[in-house]
């Protein structure tokens, strides 16, 4: 099976999301309880949930980005810079 981005926001960790009291700032507020510091907020509990998703995706992503580039022995931003450049042009 192939481990893609799909793959991974299939997998079933544990999403907690809490009303945020108003002299808090109101909204809500949800985390993974899995990945510290993987959390989102919003105006209603989808809103945060879906932010919190989308922190999920983009640790996904990097980790992606570190595993592909660890034998090259180059840093991300090394990578991304080189990824632009072939994208948009230098």
């Amino acid at each position: 099976m192939k481990k893609n981005l799909d793959y991974y926001m299939n997998l079933d960790y544990e999403i907690s999301v809490k009303k945020v009291k108003p002299e808090d700032g109101g909204g809500w507020f949800a985390y993974y309880k899995d990945f510290k510091g993987i959390m989102g907020d919003g105006e209603s509990a989808d809103e945060a949930l879906q932010s919190a998703q989308e922190a999920f995706k983009a640790l996904v992503t990097v980790k992606k980005i570190d595993d592909f580039i660890a034998p090259l022995h180059i840093t991300r931003s090394a990578f991304l810079q080189k990824a632009a450049i072939k994208e948009i042009g230098a």
